[in-house]
């Protein structure tokens, strides 16, 4: 956490991450911190498995 407040402290606006749908404990972390789902994207990224479909989320200075 406190990281996500130096970024602020420092001039950011807004910070963004995903994770992959099948790791739902990545999700519970980014919303453990503050985080919230924005929303999803089809084959976000490819890993060893092939494209993976990922859930993106965001938190501005102001929340």
């Amino acid at each position: 956490m406190k990281s996500v407040v130096y970024a602020f402290e420092v001039g950011l606006n807004r910070i963004e991450a995903s994770h992959s749908i099948n790791n739902i404990a990545s999700g519970r972390v980014l919303e453990k911190i503050g985080m919230l789902m924005e929303g999803q994207s089809k084959d976000y990224y490819f890993s060893n498995s092939g494209f993976q479909d990922s859930r993106i989320y965001g938190m501005t200075k102001e929340q």
